[in-house]
């Protein structure tokens, strides 16, 4: 019997050795499957959210401007949109423009979601329902001579502030242009004025709707007839609100309200930029706007005015030679050359509307 179980042992040997063997390949073949389908997801991955757009990925574009999407799904179309942006603006700088675009902040938005989030409206629904305004002082005719001005580098300009969700432009140039005469006109530093106050205060009876657009030459009638009060008094939110004018003290009032700037006239408007920054429509919505990072703008604009800024000044660009408008945005000192653009300006085709329609509606308070 010892025998018999001996030799019926010693013929299962080569049977459990098989299954043994079986079972390794089976683990090592698994093994090879898992490790490629892990490999496949990372080469995935990188490709969708590692490989550079523009200099930069989509993971670094949403940690740097702190983006928190509500799904995988949502996520997934910004990235699409994000990576559509990037080509288009490679392929603008491939093109030999005089300025340059660069990723920033409004990159996961398509250009109807931008135009959306700024109320970029058209100027003319606003300033249809202007009342007159004072016309610029006549000067005897000069020969036009340029002339550089920087208001931001004499230090008659504020801060670079950020409007953020609200289609608030208007307060802000309004606001911008206030500091600066404030400052001028009393040699002192900058003061800082709320634009919160106008979204809330400076509404139906200026013709101006909050957060959905509104008019600086409008707004001024009102500083003239209520003054401000200073940002620290009455800080932004970037929504509309409940008017809190009467609780708050009023820091600037101004005089005489509205001037107009000749229009499509360079030379009225450097002679103007000279005694003080202006406000100014310009059209924002196009591509090559929206994503300005350096040069000067010389194309590419159009002319369908919807944004408000200022005009702090005028120069020449040391690479191209270009005379240029020096311009102060309200979208945060990230966007653009520190928050500022430059803008061809052509004197010799007076009266023209100027490239981005600079030239078509300036004014300043007075």
């Amino acid at each position: 019997m010892i025998n018999k179980g001996y030799h019926h042992l010693d013929r299962q040997a080569p049977r459990r050795k098989v299954d043994y063997w079986k079972a390794v390949c089976l683990i090592v073949a698994v093994s090879f499957i898992i490790v490629g389908l892990v490999a496949s997801v990372l080469i995935y991955s990188l490709t969708r959210t590692g490989l550079r757009s523009n200099g930069v990925t989509f993971g670094e574009f949403s940690a740097q401007f702190a983006k928190a999407y509500v799904s995988v799904a949502e996520k997934a179309k910004r990235q699409q949109i994000f990576e559509e942006n990037a080509k288009r603006i490679e392929q603008f700088n491939r093109e030999g423009h005089t300025h340059k675009l660069a990723i920033n902040e409004f990159a996961d938005l398509t250009d109807a979601e931008f135009a959306e989030r700024f109320s970029l409206q058209p100027a003319s629904a606003f300033s249809k329902h202007r009342k007159p305004s004072s016309p610029a002082p006549s000067r005897p005719k000069q020969e036009n001579t340029f002339e550089e001005i920087d208001w931001q580098k004499a230090g008659y300009v504020g801060r670079i502030r950020d409007q953020g969700m609200c289609g608030s432009c208007w307060a802000f140039s309004t606001v911008s242009a206030l500091e600066s005469l404030y400052a001028i006109k009393n040699n002192k530093s900058m003061t800082e004025f709320s634009e919160q106050e106008l979204v809330d205060c400076a509404t139906t009876d200026y013709e101006n709707f909050g957060c959905h657009g509104g008019d600086p030459c409008m707004t001024y009638a009102y500083v003239k007839s209520h003054g401000i009060s200073l940002l620290s008094d009455y800080p932004y939110l970037a929504v509309d609100s409940k008017c809190q004018n009467a609780t708050t003290q009023r820091a600037f009032k101004l005089e005489k309200g509205c001037v107009d700037v000749k229009a499509n006239s360079s030379a009225s408007i450097g002679e103007a930029l000279k005694a003080r920054p202006l406000s100014i429509y310009i059209t924002a919505g196009a591509f090559a706007f929206r994503f300005y990072k350096s040069g000067v703008i010389s194309d590419g604009c159009g002319q369908e005015l919807g944004h408000c800024v200022n005009l702090v000044g005028t120069g020449a660009d040391t690479e191209t030679g270009l005379k240029y408008w020096r311009i102060r945005n309200s979208w945060g000192p990230n966007w653009g050359d520190h928050g500022y653009l430059k803008v061809v300006r052509e004197d010799e085709k007076d009266p023209n509307p100027g490239v981005c329609g600079v030239a078509m509606i300036p004014n300043y308070p007075e």
